[in-house]
């Protein structure tokens, strides 16, 4: 598609999901206002629940509800079957979300709240529903034209209920008399945390303060320092002013038997390191020290406004002082003789630096000034501080040695650290030491009758782990799509340069975590040229994805995966399987019939259908006729298998006595097959895009 046909899509689609938000007004009305009020009567928890992308919405709605003062959890419609009922109480009330109020799965919400005179809020389209009619209140929408061109996949309906949810939110907060204090507690971290907290909120006041009269002795005032807790002492004169501080760093480099005798004076550092100067028009003043600690407190302003994002002028800074540290460490041949680098978080760590420049006309990156852009600040923070810093460590060469020794210790801390990490990842890569975490594995260790199912994300992952047999399935979630693998040349052949393309591809390979996690699982050892199955830890390999065109890519990246030797000889072996989970379910009263694709459910319609059969196949009147058939008949269509509760899919997909599994093997004509896997998966784009250009005639149903 070109590029207009691109955004003509997304203009669409955005004035559909308008014009479904505009017919909301006729919403707000009498039954709103009495759902409010029960809310706002509700002495326990606002219970949100739903099923697929309402279940996602409901998650949503929870965590505004909560977040804004009122109280509120998110249970999905199916865990509620399976024992989550229990976490609802008589006081609480819950929130239903269905766009066509019939979702079965919703039945056992619905009669437990009739059950135990829960009061039950809907939000739906459909006022002639079950859910409708069974809620004490029902919040009802105009039926809305979905945005997706098929009007099937839940889009305007959806965005129309996270709206519905948002203006009960703020409907609740504005009664209850919600503030921004209160909003405060319930968001301490992140960015909006930071933008809320106050010093007041952090400080340390009055008698909690760590403090100590200059004359008096280490001995008293290290009992002090102990009682508060705080791994500093504030150093006060006569009349209580501060004058000084001592830090642990402090007392370590002034630890000898005279320590307990000297005073609070003789041991605090009076003052940080003070820089100034002025050039162009520019004032600078830094104040830096270093202390025992780990983190770094960088506090850079412009004429006397705080940026929290730094800017040119703290990049500045941080040039210089790394550039004089590093002549001063070279200087001292610490470099050489550690055999390491500094980098710029070596010497960031334990620093605690203010900032400051004056400058005419500063330009910042928002009118928020959280972020000095003028270019022509950093050339003259960093001559000044570059300047100025080296001539302070000439005139204290003591107190530089302190600080490139604490400097150098992070650098060889931080080179420990990273050999540790490289050894810990080769070690986990390709010794196999333990299975990976995601793995729930079964409690069979033998390989003959074990099965592993490899799942695509972590809710089919949940389905199927509460669904398999523990005793002989293992389930393995995979977290988005893997790394093609494919490579023509995976042998032991030596290229021009003598190196072995096999532990290039080998390097290739370990370099994906869901590569690596899936070796593990299986017990193979990557590092041979010929696999041993005696290793493989299960008799039976399910790759088993969504029935959507992302669950197809996924398996042709596996199946990419195990045509690579030395893996392709669990396909040889007759190791690999692919699932077949049903596309489609037919709901006929408490049971349902499975189907297992379009072609078959046409199948299952023309059967069933003495009028159909008389018509002929392909025809307009045909299609018309079908899908007039389908729309008499309840069919839930299951996109992914994270829509399936934990009994269909052992019922469908799981369950040897009943599903269908396809053996992936190797045609007669072994030289074709793996001609097409390097034309599909292969690096020469010419090959896919002539393939696509002679089958596109074949394509029916494109998924687009």
């Amino acid at each position: 598609m070109k590029q207009k046909q691109i955004i003509d899509i997304a203009k669409k689609t955005l004035s559909i999901e308008i014009k479904g938000l505009k017919s909301l007004s006729s919403t707000f009305n009498q039954n709103f206002f009495k759902a409010i009020s029960t809310l706002y009567g509700t002495k326990g928890m606002i219970i949100i629940t739903g099923v697929g992308k309402s279940a996602h919405i409901g998650n949503k709605i929870a965590a505004t509800l909560t977040s804004t003062g009122t109280p509120s959890f998110f249970i999905h419609a199916t865990e509620a079957s399976h024992g989550d009922l229990g976490n609802i109480k008589k006081n609480d009330c819950i929130i239903a979300i269905s766009n066509s109020g019939e979702t079965t799965e919703l039945i056992n919400i619905i009669n437990y709240s009739k059950r135990f005179s829960i009061p039950l809020i809907s939000i739906t389209s459909n006022p002639k529903s079950i859910l409708s009619k069974k809620s004490t209140h029902s919040i009802i929408y105009k039926k809305p034209l979905e945005a997706c061109p098929l009007n099937l996949a839940p889009t305007t309906s959806t965005t129309i209920s996270l709206v519905i949810g948002d203006c009960i939110a703020v409907a609740l907060l504005k009664i209850k008399g919600f503030k921004i204090n209160q909003f405060k507690k319930f968001h301490p971290g992140g960015n909006l945390g930071k933008d809320l907290i106050q010093i007041i909120d952090i400080m340390h006041k009055g008698k909690d303060l760590p403090l100590s009269l200059h004359s008096e002795k280490m001995s008293s005032s290290l009992l002090t320092m102990t009682k508060k807790g705080f791994g500093c002492l504030g150093v006060v004169n006569k009349n209580k002013i501060l004058i000084g501080i001592i830090t642990d760093g402090d007392l370590r480099r002034n630890m000898n038997n005279n320590l307990l005798k000297k005073t609070a004076s003789e041991i605090m550092t009076k003052k940080p390191i003070f820089i100034e100067g002025k050039k162009d028009k520019l004032e600078v003043e830094c104040s830096l020290k270093w202390s025992a600690n780990y983190s770094e407190d960088v506090y850079p302003y412009t004429n006397n406004i705080f940026q929290k994002d730094g800017g040119t002028h703290l990049l500045g800074f941080r040039s210089a002082l790394t550039r004089v540290i590093n002549k001063y460490a070279n200087e001292q041949n610490l470099l050489k003789k550690n055999k390491l680098s500094i980098s710029g978080d070596d010497i960031k760590e334990g620093l605690t630096c203010v900032l400051s420049v004056k400058i005419p006309d500063p330009k910042f990156s928002s009118q928020t000034k959280d972020k000095l852009v003028s270019s022509e600040v950093r050339n003259v923070v960093e001559s000044i501080i570059n300047e100025k810093l080296s001539v302070w460590f000439d005139q204290n060469p003591s107190v530089a040695k302190i600080i490139l020794a604490k400097v150098v210790q992070a650098a060889l801390a931080r080179d420990v650290a990273r050999k540790a990490r490289e050894n810990v990842r080769r070690k986990g890569a390709l010794e196999l030491t333990g299975l990976p975490g995601k793995l729930a594995d079964c409690q069979n260790s033998k390989q003959e009758g074990t099965e592993l199912f490899i799942v695509e994300g972590d809710s089919a992952g949940g389905s199927a782990k509460q669904g398999r047999n523990r005793e002989n399935q293992a389930v393995l979630p995979l977290r988005g799509k893997i790394l093609n693998t494919y490579t023509s040349n995976n042998g032991t052949k030596k290229n021009g340069n003598g190196n072995d393309i096999k532990t290039k591809t080998l390097a290739k390979l370990i370099s994906s975590n869901e590569i690596v996690t899936l070796i593990n699982a299986l017990g193979l050892d990557p590092k041979q040229e010929e696999i041993e199955l005696k290793d493989l830890r299960y008799g039976k390999i399910i790759i088993m994805t969504d029935a959507d065109v992302d669950g197809s890519h996924i398996r042709a990246l596996l199946l990419t995966f195990f045509n690579n030797k030395p893996f392709n000889k669990l396909i040889e072996q007759g190791h690999v399987f692919l699932a077949q989970p049903p596309l489609f379910k037919i709901n006929k009263g408490s049971k349902g019939i499975y189907i297992k694709d379009d072609k078959e459910l046409e199948n299952y319609i023309l059967k069933n259908s003495k009028e159909l059969s008389k018509i002929k196949k392909g025809s307009k009147d045909f299609e018309k006729k079908l899908q007039d058939e389908k729309s008499k008949i309840s069919i839930q269509r299951f996109k992914g298998l994270g829509e399936m509760n934990p009994d269909e899919l052992w019922n469908t997909t799981l369950n040897p006595e009943t599903r269908t599994l396809l053996k992936v093997e190797y045609s007669k004509d072994l030289k074709k097959d793996i001609d097409l896997i390097h034309t599909l998966m292969g690096n020469d784009v010419s090959l896919r895009k002539d393939f696509i250009v002679s089958n596109a005639i074949n394509v029916q149903n494109l998924d687009i």
